[in-house]
């Protein structure tokens, strides 16, 4: 279940059977996440520390590969090598503070019955 896939052109993929091998901050790491309506799940796993950190949401807004790493960057603050900074994006990030209020006449468009 380890052992990564490997393309027809000879490059090797991180995915393993389900589980994605690579690593994080300088260690190796098997992982998964998971996603189903509105719940979200990640298991990080540091085979050669003995160390696992697995986390689980009841809602959908949440990256819990984020909350993962963020666990493990405390547990394993003296194991694990130096975080890469992430460049800002160049295009600017929304407010959160602006509000959308749609006229009477947006709301109407979309006014109706719907299925899934």
């Amino acid at each position: 279940m380890l052992t990564p896939g490997k393309l027809n052109s000879g490059e090797k993929l991180t995915y393993a059977c389900a589980l994605t091998v690579g690593e994080y901050r300088g260690l190796k790491t098997v992982r998964h996440g998971g996603a189903l309506g509105g719940y979200r799940a990640h298991m990080l796993r540091f085979p050669d520390e003995k160390f696992t950190v697995i986390v689980l949401f009841n809602t959908g807004t949440v990256d819990p590969a984020g909350y993962a790493e963020k666990t493990a960057d405390i547990f394993l603050a003296d194991t694990l090598g130096p975080a890469v900074v992430q460049a800002e994006p160049a295009v600017a990030k929304e407010k959160a503070t602006e509000s959308f209020a749609p006229s009477a006449a947006q709301l109407a468009a979309y006014t109706g019955e719907y299925e899934s």
